[in-house]
């Protein structure tokens, strides 16, 4: 690690001040900061006239520290890490399916391991078919193995009941999804693999098909030539493969699938080829063997990252083919239903409703997950209609639900303001044979409250009694949170009090929706010393409620000292996040200083922070506000350089901002974007952009706004209709506009 004076360049807080202090207290590089209180160096930073800068200082070399190393991470972000974007890809073959929890993992290398005929092909052909019926898939092919006739017959089983067009167009489409390169050495691969790296990160950018699996059938083929001798080139180019192929998967949300053969082993047993160094560098290994005698086949898992290694028995079912079942004997997780795989990866929710018509049609019996997934579908897309609808068939086919559903559904009635819905469907929920819990009130309570219907929830909390509801810490949060949006401080009090009689003990959240309170109130004193109390109490204060504070003194105009709150904060054990950068560039913003916003953001690069779509959100508001489109445009092109997503609110500004400035083909361009990216924008901005358009003589453009407000079951009210047609009158080609808008609003 580097002395300090050589950081001054590249850090400029790091200057002969800060160094001079580090240099009395006998620290001259960043080791030293290892070895040093760190505390204690805060303290002494309060006798000193720059007291702010050195914190600063101090907080600066903390964070080169910190990107020196791999950052340390505990459960549960490695929890969240795995769970992002990292789902299953049915193989279509039940038993394995079943035994691995859903299929092979997005993100991971697996490998399959196998003697000769023990069924390794075919289970790579068949997922392949599977895949490809909804994804694109690359079938690299090392022993002239693919047979395009294999996985027709694999398709004609699984649609028997299909008519004869149907089938041949499911077999356009899946044979058309997978792209088969034969390639017989390991330097061929290698420029395969290159060129797919290329092609995915053009597909990360929002470009082309989805791919999701990439096979290698077999990567034993190409390896092994080049091992073996004293030389350690053979090794570095398997190490090489076997990274580049995980690299692939893990960066780009890819299945990788790799076949290794056997080979013999010490007394005369067979293992798995390429040996101990290969051993460690899939995810998962699967190791096939069949039974030639009772045409069982049978497979282990040798390694997996969330599985025990153990064998499973699994019968084939058919003559010593080998065939596209694998029936499980030993009882393993429920894998996803057929239909609920494939409803999955559908984002048109009507399609999702045709295919949930056209399984039935087949002989398919619907379950539960096959209801919910086409539920939770429908409702996001706010086709409550037809939400009703399986309602209703779940209760007449006397299916148990599970709760989760119905407070997934509280949450869309609310968003859609649907409220006197929400309580009907809690009142309903046992008729569906679903035992009510305290989970299911506090979600419709928080629905309730978020949507200013507090009478409606005090009435449903007074009642959890006759209902044997118990309310718990949650509940009376909800309720306190109410309390405060009608400013009715002395009744939250109450409430907080009535969880203490109960034994509820109040948390973090407690205390933090009575410190926002007051903070919005301006008494931000009195919100310190409740800090004070919870601290006393055992609680700690997060970075939510330095935010509040901080938020607090913004309201009063004292900046600073809400950004020397965000630096004392590291010093009372509270690690500083994003969301207190946010607070000091709300400000910033509301008070026009953009320059400064900008600079804060570079701030938080220098300091190691990763900016998120609320911090881009923020600039990209204030810019547009400022009418400096193009610079908040310059902020969505860099966030999505960075690897941030934008959200919905993103693109709704930015639409909004271009049509402020009068620009209203670059705001339908940023709609497209909008309408791709599977975002749907807001009902005003809609009518703003068809209002601008028509303004600039684009009938095109404003009937397309039209149409893709039909298809998401939107149309404008009354006032936003006159407004319109009196626009439209009031030009030369007023008879044209109207049948153009008239024609598109009656299809």
């Amino acid at each position: 690690m580097a002395p300090l004076k050589d950081l001054q360049r590249e850090y400029p807080i790091i200057d002969s001040n800060f160094q001079h202090f580090c240099a009395s207290h006998g620290i001259f590089s960043v080791e030293d900061f290892l070895i040093h209180d760190i505390y204690t160096l805060a303290a002494f930073t309060e006798q000193n006239i720059s007291s702010e800068t050195l914190k600063e200082g101090i907080t600066q070399v903390l964070s080169i520290i910190d990107d020196m190393h791999q950052p340390w991470l505990n459960g549960m972000e490695l929890l969240e890490d795995a769970k992002r974007n990292k789902h299953f890809l049915p193989t279509g073959i039940q038993g394995i399916d079943l035994l691995l929890g859903g299929g092979i993992r997005v993100g991971q290398l697996t490998e399959l391991v196998g003697p000769s005929a023990s069924g390794k092909t075919q289970v790579c052909l068949q997922t392949a078919s599977n895949v490809a019926r909804n994804h694109m898939v690359l079938y690299l092919d090392t022993g002239n193995s693919f047979s395009p006739q294999r996985i027709a017959r694999f398709l004609g089983k699984t649609h028997q009941l299909a008519s004869a067009q149907a089938k041949d167009q499911i077999l356009q489409k899946v044979m058309s999804n997978i792209l088969c390169y034969s390639v017989f050495d390991i330097f061929a691969m290698f420029d395969v693999l290159h060129q797919l790296e290329y092609q995915l990160e053009y597909q990360d950018k929002g470009g082309g098909c989805q791919m999701r699996l990439l096979i290698v059938d077999s990567i034993s083929f190409l390896i092994a030539p080049v091992l073996g001798g004293t030389s350690s080139q053979g090794r570095a180019l398997m190490a090489s493969a076997g990274y580049l192929l995980k690299k692939l998967a893990h960066q780009h949300n890819i299945a990788v699938l790799v076949i290794n053969h056997m080979v013999g082993g010490e007394g005369g047993t067979s293992k798995p080829a390429l040996g101990e160094s290969w051993k460690s560098i899939p995810h998962s290994r699967l190791l096939l063997s069949c039974d030639s005698r009772s045409n069982v086949y049978n497979v282990s898992i040798l390694k997996h990252t969330s599985m025990r290694h153990s064998k499973h028995y699994l019968n084939s079912g058919a003559k010593k083919t080998r065939t596209n079942e694998y029936p499980q004997k030993t009882r393993r997780q429920k894998r996803p239903t057929p239909f609920v795989a494939a409803v999955k990866e559908i984002h048109n929710p009507d399609e999702a409703l045709s295919l949930f018509h056209e399984y039935y049609q087949m002989g398919y019996k619907h379950d539960y997950p096959s209801f919910s997934s086409l539920i939770y579908k429908l409702a996001k897309s706010r086709n409550f209609e037809a939400v009703e609808t399986l309602l209703g068939y779940l209760q007449e086919l006397n299916i148990r639900c599970q709760e989760t559903l119905f407070c997934a559904l509280f949450q869309h009635y609310g968003k859609a303001h649907l409220i006197g819905k929400a309580i009907e469907l809690f009142h309903k929920m046992p008729s569906f044979h679903c035992v009510l819990t305290v989970q299911s009130l506090n979600s419709v309570l928080n629905v309730l409250v978020d949507n200013n219907r507090f009478s409606d929830a005090k009435e449903i909390f007074d009642k959890s009694k006759e209902i044997n509801l118990r309310p718990n810490s949650t509940t009376f949060n909800v309720m306190i949170k109410g309390s405060l949006k009608r400013a009715e401080y002395n009744e939250a009090c109450n409430l907080f009090d009535e969880m203490l009689e109960r034994n509820l003990e109040p948390s973090v959240i407690t205390y933090n929706t009575f410190i926002g309170f007051l903070c919005k109130k301006g008494d931000v004193e009195q919100a310190k010393n409740l800090v004070e109390d919870m601290v006393k109490k055992g609680k700690h204060p997060t970075a939510v409620t330095y935010a509040l504070l901080m938020e607090g003194l913004c309201s009063l105009g004292e900046y600073k000292e809400a950004k020397k709150l965000m630096f004392d904060m590291e010093y009372k054990g509270c690690k500083t996040k994003v969301i207190n950068f946010g607070v000091l560039m709300s400000y910033l913003g509301k008070k026009g200083e953009i320059e400064e916003a900008k600079s804060l953001l570079s701030e938080m690069k220098k300091r190691r922070f990763k900016p998120d779509v609320v911090i881009y959100n923020i600039l990209v508001n204030y810019l547009c506000k400022e009418s400096r489109v193009g610079e908040a445009y310059k902020v969505l092109i860099e966030m999505q350089v960075k690897g941030c997503e934008p959200n919905a609110a993103t693109y709704r500004m930015m639409v909004d901002g271009f049509c402020m400035v009068g620009d209203f083909e670059g705001a339908l361009k940023v709609l497209n974007v909008m309408l791709t990216s599977r975002h749907c924008p807001r009902l005003e901005t809609f009518c703003r952009l068809i209002a601008g358009l028509l303004e600039c003589g684009n009938i095109d453009g404003a009937c397309f706004v039209l149409e893709e407000m039909e298809k998401r079951k939107m149309s404008l009210d009354l006032e936003a209709w006159g407004a319109l047609v009196r626009h439209a009158c009031s030009g030369a080609d007023a008879s044209e506009l109207l049948s153009q808008l008239i024609l598109v609003n009656s299809d």
